[in-house]
């Protein structure tokens, strides 16, 4: 299922809490030596970082993820839906 699913998706089906707030960030940063054999390429070579964190309405801290990928194969884009509940 996680494969699949994402964190809001997997605590909404499985839990009684709302995630209010995400927080992302993006970096550039070199990549370790355990990060290079992981993604098969050499260590100091350039990459992104993805990481995002999960709270709820009271800053509860519910989850955290960093993602590496490799700087060379990497494209961002997004489409964002907004909640229609009034900020």
């Amino acid at each position: 299922e996680i494969e699949y699913a994402d964190f809001p998706a997997i605590v909404a089906k499985h839990t009684n809490v709302t995630i209010h707030k995400i927080e992302m960030g993006i970096t550039a940063t070199p990549l370790s030596e355990e990060e290079a054999e992981l993604l098969k390429t050499v260590a100091g070579h350039p990459a992104l970082c993805v990481h995002r964190a999960f709270y709820a309405k009271d800053g509860k801290t519910l989850g955290y993820s960093k993602t590496i990928y490799r700087g060379e194969t990497f494209e961002l884009s997004g489409v964002s839906y907004p909640y229609s509940a009034k900020v």
